[in-house]
């Protein structure tokens, strides 16, 4: 691994305040978040944004039995040495602190969803940048209506349709939001968030999923 990652992960672990939650957390808090959905909309089909929304559209889709697709959304963040600026901890709250790039798509969705009702899934959401993009993109591919439901969401910004935890950020430009998921580089639960991708993606998996071409393709 990276000297640079680890020192990254001990830094984060030992000596920052960050929570960081395991695939179990995130597990309950999409089986929640299934359930708001369930009860207020019926979509035709869910489009999760990669990297962010992968593992939370997949247990979506599988709770509340829909197809899948991906879409290949991201800021584009330099790279220092082989590592993404979206990696390193610090440099990054310091990076975003002067500027914050635009979301990209950065490949093609080629997937059928026209005159699909589409529930669009991600992490969180700030500035709704990139919920917005996938909407634009959707609905060039003839979707009929879009709505969005993330993990996180925060006071006083962009809200999604559906959120199974809204936040109040902290005044610390440095670190305004404690918790941290398992796809988190710097997380004590990268590995085993690792091994699911690798089982989710194996050829013993169902070949019927749609997207896993860019399962591992783009860091959000």
């Amino acid at each position: 691994m990276n000297l640079l990652l680890r020192l990254e992960q001990l830094f984060a672990q030992r000596f920052t305040d960050l929570e960081f939650l395991s695939l179990q957390d995130v597990d309950m808090r999409c089986s929640e978040l299934g359930d708001k959905v369930r009860h207020a909309y019926q979509p035709d089909a869910i489009v999760g944004i990669l990297d962010g929304g992968q593992y939370p559209s997949i247990k979506l889709s599988e709770q509340l039995n829909l197809p899948l697709y991906f879409i290949s959304i991201s800021r584009p963040y330099p790279l220092i040495g082989q590592l993404e600026l979206d990696d390193i901890f610090l440099l990054k709250r310091a990076f975003t602190q002067l500027y914050r790039p635009l979301p990209q798509l950065l490949q093609p969705f080629t997937n059928d969803v026209q005159d699909m009702r589409v529930l669009v899934v991600d992490e969180d959401t700030g500035t709704g940048q990139t919920l917005g993009l996938a909407d634009a993109v959707l609905r060039e591919r003839g979707a009929a209506e879009t709505r969005h439901a993330t993990l996180f969401s925060y006071v006083g910004h962009f809200q999604p349709h559906f959120a199974q935890e809204r936040v109040r950020l902290r005044p610390n430009p440095f670190c305004k939001f404690r918790k941290r998921l398992p796809w988190c580089k710097y997380s004590p639960h990268y590995e085993a968030y690792n091994a699911f991708q690798r089982a989710y993606a194996s050829p013993a998996a169902d070949s019927t999923r749609c997207g896993l071409q860019f399962a591992h393709s783009v860091s959000s």
